[in-house]
């Protein structure tokens, strides 16, 4: 095709675009990730759409892996503005988007057709690469964790701005360094306001001492947050120089890693995680009362785990502590009574602490008895996994409730078995709100009932109505002894 037709269907392809034949999937494309996709006469057109930030340097290629296809990538900003266009027409080369820096953060979006789109007739199969090659030094980009960038100080600009996201927990490194002339680098962090939160001008250690650090900084709040990269006396200062600055994450970051930043826990909502020699610990955190009970369990989901329970005031003092109490290797703090209204940390840990060896997933459970029993039928007992619980049914008394905590995908199993008199099983399993899940009549030896590998639905409080058969037909007065017995798989 002649260069002049290709430039004319290439014009015409762009100004189509938005309105052209609808594309397939339009899924989400991450940066550092190859995906595959194919063109034909019913999908002249795909699209992905991926979140980018201001600054941030990526580039784009496509390659064609079957087929005679005659391809074309574009990128869109979030209004549907074309911000690059490449096809094969230079020497038969495949399209390629050259590093690019995105001019504001929000969400982009990458399209393949082919020449023509529907009025097009090649059609192939492709792979497509998005790569994030850095990050613009430029004032205003946002970085990321593990981002270095370069710029420059001087007289014209004696401060030089970035910005960065970041979640309650992290624990935030900033080094601003010279990399040439007399400059003596001076570093602040603001929040999102443009309060300082922390400053420095020499950090004093190391074979730069005039370079300038914020080290193991704890973010306190979800948000975006300012670097403000300069030199001592900022606008009145009189040194001059590249500088390289660089945000990075602690090894120990992240919510749940120190009691400052314990992870919120609800009654009834499960905590889960994974102990190992790096981490040997997590906090939990919630709300109590003067008086309450409460009962929380750490049990292991696979591998060697020996869990262990602390449970701490708002002061940080510990209260009660549990290793084995939740049978096997599990631990269980049960019926303690807080003794004010406050904040409590659970501290989920394994035996000998730092010196432990034990290391796996968990499922962390906090409950407090008599707030969910007060919202239950009276006369419903709480059971725990593991424990049997013997009791009787008869004319006065034809069934009983029970309630357990549980966690989304765990596989539970529950029997009741007669252990004396005539009585005729049955057991039903519902929800919180008392709908019925499923229920089992005879299912376990004899007249015995078995509710075997049920996987519960979500997080939360379910009851076990242990009663006895009453149809229409057979013994509807049948009474008797029976054990009950829950037991389950948990999730990681």
């Amino acid at each position: 095709m002649c260069r002049v037709a290709r430039c004319l269907l290439l014009v015409s392809a762009l100004l189509a675009t938005a309105t052209a034949t609808p594309a397939q999937g339009n899924a989400t494309l991450t940066p550092g990730a190859s995906l595959d996709g194919e063109i034909n006469d019913r999908w002249p057109r795909i699209s992905w759409t991926f979140d980018g930030l201001q600054g941030q340097v990526i580039e784009l290629q496509l390659e064609v892996t079957d087929g005679n296809l005659d391809p074309v990538l574009l990128l869109l900003d979030s209004e549907g503005q074309v911000l690059a266009a490449s096809d094969d027409s230079q020497g038969g080369l495949v399209p390629f988007i050259a590093p690019l820096s995105l001019p504001v953060s929000g969400r982009y979006t990458v399209v393949v057709m082919r020449l023509g789109q529907a009025l097009g007739s090649t059609s192939g199969s492709f792979r497509l690469d998005l790569q994030q090659i850095g990050v613009s030094s430029n004032a205003g980009s946002v970085l990321r964790y593990g981002d270095q960038v370069i710029n420059r100080i001087s007289q014209e600009t004696p401060v030089v701005a970035y910005r960065f996201h970041a979640r309650r927990g992290d624990v935030v490194q900033l080094h601003l360094r010279r990399a040439s002339g007399d400059l003596d680098p001076w570093l602040q962090l603001q929040d999102s306001a443009g309060r300082e939160l922390a400053s420095n001008d020499d950090a004093l250690d190391g074979p730069a001492p005039r370079d300038s650090r914020i080290s193991d900084f704890l973010i306190e709040t979800d948000g975006e947050y300012r670097i403000l990269a300069s030199r001592y006396g900022q606008e009145a200062g009189t040194s001059s120089g590249n500088f390289v600055l660089s945000l990075n994450e602690a090894l120990f970051s992240g919510l749940g890693t120190t009691a400052a930043t314990a992870i919120p826990i609800r009654p009834g909502i499960s905590g889960r995680g994974s102990l190992d020699d790096e981490q040997h610990q997590r906090f939990y955190q919630f709300a109590g009362q003067a008086g309450e009970r409460v009962r929380i369990r750490m049990a292991r989901a696979t591998g060697g785990l020996d869990p262990l329970l602390l449970l701490s005031d708002g002061q940080g003092r510990e209260l009660v502590r549990d290793d084995d109490g939740g049978g096997g290797k599990n631990a269980l703090i049960e019926d303690f009574r807080l003794p004010a209204d406050g904040l409590y940390t659970i501290t989920a840990t394994r035996y000998e602490l730092a010196e432990g060896q034990t290391s796996g997933p968990y499922r962390l459970e906090l409950m407090l008895p008599d707030l969910v029993l007060q919202d239950l039928p009276g006369g419903t007992q709480l059971v725990t996994w593991g424990r049997a619980v013997e009791a009787n049914l008869d004319n006065e008394t034809p069934a009983r409730l029970y309630a357990f905590q549980g966690g989304a995908e765990d596989v539970v199993t529950i029997t009741m078995d007669r252990s004396s008199g005539n009585l005729d099983a049955v057991l039903n399993l519902l929800d919180e709100e008392r709908e019925l899940l499923t229920s089992d009549d005879d299912t376990g030896p004899g007249r015995n009932a078995r509710i075997g590998d049920y996987t519960l639905p979500a997080d939360g409080i379910y009851l076990v109505e242990a009663t006895r058969y009453s149809g229409d037909e057979g013994a509807t007065d049948t009474a008797g002894g029976f054990t009950l017995n829950l037991s389950r798989r948990i999730s990681p």
